[in-house]
């Protein structure tokens, strides 16, 4: 009947050339990048702008909303 197990169509990441191809060098770099972040040393500042408000309440409201 003929072979049933089916058999994948994607290569190996190191499939290709010989020192691993470019998926190697992005583990590489993923690597560096994972261990930069536990740096304790490394600290990244950027400008942060907020807005915030409040409902202006108007002096009726005030007295209208005890009773």
């Amino acid at each position: 009947m003929g072979d049933t197990t089916k058999k994948s169509k994607t290569p190996p990441s190191s499939a290709g050339t010989p020192s691993g191809g470019p998926n190697r060098r992005v583990d590489v770099f993923l690597a560096l990048v994972r261990k930069d972040m536990l740096n304790t040393r490394i600290h990244t500042y950027w400008p942060v702008y907020v807005a915030y408000g409040q409902k202006a309440y108007h002096m009726i409201d005030i007295l209208t909303a005890h009773e």
